[in-house]
């Protein structure tokens, strides 16, 4: 077995996220509008066209920087059925669902002319927006994120008074499914099916009263019969203190104390409703019995922060995981870390291991 690092929290399997200085402009070389969108099956775009702001000054359509592909954020928030408003004495971008609003949103492609795709060097900001999905900080001002090939590319992109985000990262956040066709320079964007999603179907008996409050918060049912089909779409859970997202955080290892928690969970018997989890992060709550875990076929990353975890026998049978952090708990035998051929990431800072 390989010599087991230990990461940061924050370290994600796509993109690894950091924090770095405050950013100032500087110049930087990209190149615009070679990619075409396609999204639900309908082109937004062609090669080579810029996209057209509302008061009709024109701005790249796409933008190539260091190998990754941003998108002007307002564009597509919009093209996706979002909302977007900015708050800017605090550069927040708030980003929500559409209230009452079940239809799909209306794609108006592109209309400017198209010019040549060349690279150009311009003048650009670093990250200084900070992004708000429905409530949930998904970053800081100052952060950058690394790719797998350990190079850093920024969040965030002001050029021009137009702020653009790394098209990806921004359609996973969203909750979309993004493909690339290289040969034709074409990203295609679809709503989210989960194809592992069981035809069978159940009522919901919850073993744990806190657990299932922030369940039933997080859905947005606040009474009446929840059944496990009602969770298929869920595939990321962050329940930090009495909070829970959907939305992977930026950071999982906060700066913050632990929190104080006015309703605890005490077990996690009832993840195993959620057959879809790759994603999990549990801070702060006093479980120690990871069993059900094992349930969790598709699990690739498991943040468990600041808990009373002892043993960790039953992460073996998760060995899809390549992220993993147990810090701030009470282990002493790491043996069982031994079969998780797939960990590249791994935290196990302060805990009771000789």
């Amino acid at each position: 077995m390989k010599k087991l690092r230990a990461f940061l929290c924050g370290l994600l399997a796509i993109s690894i996220f950091v924090i770095s200085v405050p950013a100032i402009a500087e110049t930087i070389q990209v190149t615009f509008n070679t990619m075409i969108i396609d999204i639900n099956d309908q082109k937004v775009n062609e090669k080579g066209q810029s996209y057209t702001l509302p008061n009709g000054d024109k701005t790249p359509f796409s933008m190539v920087y260091k190998g990754t592909t941003y998108l002007p954020l307002r564009k597509l928030v919009e093209l996706l059925g979002k909302d977007l408003t900015f708050d800017g004495a605090t550069s927040t971008v708030y980003i929500k669902d559409k209230v009452n609003s079940d239809s799909k949103p209306v794609i108006k492609p592109e209309t400017s002319s198209i010019d040549t795709v060349d690279e150009a060097s311009i003048q650009a900001v670093f990250n200084e927006i900070i992004v708000n999905i429905n409530g949930y900080k998904v970053n800081e001002k100052g952060q950058n994120f690394k790719l797998e090939n350990g190079d850093k590319v920024p969040f965030s992109i002001v050029y021009n008074g137009t702020t653009y985000l790394p098209l990806r990262k921004l359609v996973d956040l969203l909750g979309k499914d993004l493909t690339l066709d290289g040969e034709t320079s074409t990203v295609y964007i679809k709503d989210r099916e989960d194809l592992r999603t069981n035809s069978w179907d159940y009522e919901i008996e919850w073993d744990d009263p806190a657990f299932e409050s922030l369940v039933r918060k997080l859905i947005n049912k606040p009474e009446g019969v929840i059944n496990r089909s009602e969770l298929d779409n869920i595939t990321s859970l962050d329940i930090y203190g009495d909070n829970i997202s959907t939305i992977k955080p930026l950071e999982v290892m906060r700066k913050n104390p632990i929190p104080n928690i006015k309703s605890p969970i005490k077990s996690i018997n009832d993840i195993s409703h959620f057959k879809n989890l790759n994603w999990l992060c549990i801070y702060g709550h006093p479980i120690s019995d990871v069993t059900p875990l094992s349930r969790l076929n598709y699990l690739t990353e498991l943040h468990l922060i600041a808990n009373k975890i002892y043993s960790i026998s039953a992460l073996p049978n998760s060995r899809r995981l390549t992220s993993l952090n147990l810090s701030y708990n009470q282990i002493t035998d790491i043996n069982p870390l031994v079969v998780l051929k797939n960990l590249t990431e791994l935290n196990l800072n302060s805990n009771s291991i000789e």
